[in-house]
């Protein structure tokens, strides 16, 4: 039964589009939707350059992070390659580890048929536990200073593209792959113990699983400038507005909805946020423009955060102070992408002087609630006091 399923899902042509192709696709779709939404809303009908901006914004694909996404993208491809290869076979090693010391332990192998049903439960469940690796992961990279080092080349766009989807540091890849080992061997094994299946079998069921799972919560669309919500299905999916809100430079929607597929970590662990799709979103660091200048060259989303990362190691050997760039909080609107348009800002504030001799515990926000586009209210909870000094003095 599992090899019929694999083989049909194998032969499936929307799961094995280029990811290029999925993505203009969506991109297409979304953007005549919206549009024919605002068009009965207004009454109007826009103009040729208002049509064609609203299918391709030109500032932001022209501007210099769009670039550097790009260039990532193609640099990064074999990086991407070899961590998916890396991934399976530490799974494959993890998982017969503990088959084998649990049959030392007298556990018996069940051998179970895969039926249907238990071909749908287990892919739901794979599907899960990777997610959760990735909530790990993504969670102590923004929770630690040391991992944020990393991961802000990705939080340093200004403008999101399906592209961006690619704009990370190559050490980051990997810390995923170490987590979702730890979260979906265990389960590979478990399987591999219950059902007459092969363990090779199982990742195939996994990778197919997590397929049709981008193409439902449209992930090609959560690095795009459509802002599009699932209303009171964001309470289980991440929607690519949620993930547009995890890019924010706003203070209060920092280490929010930090899950990719599955929203539920998010609001299980307190750092769910929603906002009126209808508020700008302004991207970046959140440390003003001159912060996110610093990720745009060859120097800066490579060498840049491996040179932080030593400083930070030296100063905790040393006890001296590493030598750091001070960006303050920005308190007036900035230009969004360079398109002219004024980035609408809520005031945030911290509880004591956001210097390097507060404690952490005195970082505080005020939080604000939105209506979401169900009605209902959601406000920002939680934050990271660690993460929020880390960003006020952010390392050259």
């Amino acid at each position: 039964m599992i090899k019929d399923v694999l083989s049909y899902l194998d032969s499936s042509k929307l799961l094995h589009a280029p990811n290029y192709v999925v993505a203009a696709v969506l991109l297409l779709g979304a953007c005549t939707i919206q549009l024919a939404y605002q068009v009965y809303r207004s009454r109007q009908f826009p103009h040729l350059l208002q049509l064609i901006n609203h299918y391709f914004p030109f500032r932001g694909w022209l501007s210099k992070s769009a670039l550097v996404d790009i260039g990532m993208y193609l640099m990064s491809r074999f990086v991407f390659r070899l961590v998916a290869i890396s991934g399976d076979v530490l799974i494959l090693l993890v998982a017969p580890a503990i088959i084998f010391a649990a049959t030392f332990l007298g556990l018996p192998h069940a051998n179970h048929s895969f039926g249907m049903i238990d071909i749908v439960i287990c892919g739901i469940v794979l599907a899960l536990l990777y997610d959760l690796g990735d909530f790990v992961a993504h969670y102590l990279m923004h929770r630690t200073p040391f991992l944020w080092e990393v991961h802000k080349v990705h939080h340093s766009a200004t403008f999101l593209s399906p592209v961006t989807a690619f704009r990370s540091h190559p050490f980051e890849p990997y810390l995923y792959m170490l987590f979702h080992s730890l979260t979906v061997a265990p389960a590979v094994a478990a399987i591999g113990l219950i059902y007459d299946v092969k363990l090779v079998d199982i990742l195939l069921l996994m990778w197919a699983a997590n397929a049709v799972a981008f193409v439902l919560v449209l992930q090609d669309l959560k690095h795009s400038h459509v802002h599009l919500s699932f209303g009171i299905l964001d309470r289980v999916f991440v929607s690519p507005h949620m993930h547009q809100l995890h890019h924010s430079a706003k203070f209060e929607h920092w280490d929010k909805n930090i899950g990719n597929i599955f929203s539920l970590w998010d609001w299980m662990a307190g750092t769910a946020v929603r906002q009126d799709t209808r508020i700008p979103v302004e991207y970046g660091i959140g440390r003003g423009r001159a912060a996110d200048a610093e990720y745009l060259g060859f120097y800066g989303v490579y060498l840049r955060p491996v040179v932080n990362m030593a400083r930070m190691t030296f100063a905790a050997l040393t006890g001296r102070p590493s030598t750091r760039t001070e960006y303050p909080l920005p308190t007036e609107p900035e230009i969004v992408g360079g398109a002219g348009v004024a980035a609408m800002r809520t005031a945030w504030s911290v509880a004591s002087a956001p210097d390097s001799s507060a404690p952490l515990a005195t970082l505080r926000r005020k939080g604000e609630e939105l209506p979401g586009p169900g009605g209902g209210d959601f406000a920002s909870t939680g934050t990271s006091a660690a993460i929020a000094q880390s960003r006020i003095k952010d390392p050259a």
